[in-house]
């Protein structure tokens, strides 16, 4: 079963054009798994973020996968 569309992989130059990046960004640093990762967000790179919505509440969610 799906729970959320994926819309794929984001880079720093994506978060920067995307109004409720501050929001989804600040939730996951909540969490204590990466910090401070929107400098070193890098599409395809050494950390990047993937960008997921909720199909439940259409809430935005990201995934940090590092190399």
């Amino acid at each position: 079963m799906i729970f959320a569309h994926i819309l794929g992989m984001w880079g720093q130059r994506n978060w920067k054009r995307w109004a409720p990046a501050d929001e989804v960004i600040t939730k996951y640093e909540e969490r204590d798994e990466y910090a401070d990762i929107r400098e070193y967000l890098v599409k395809a790179g050494s950390l990047a973020g993937y960008l997921f919505q909720c199909l439940h509440c259409q809430k935005y969610h990201i995934w940090v996968d590092a190399d």
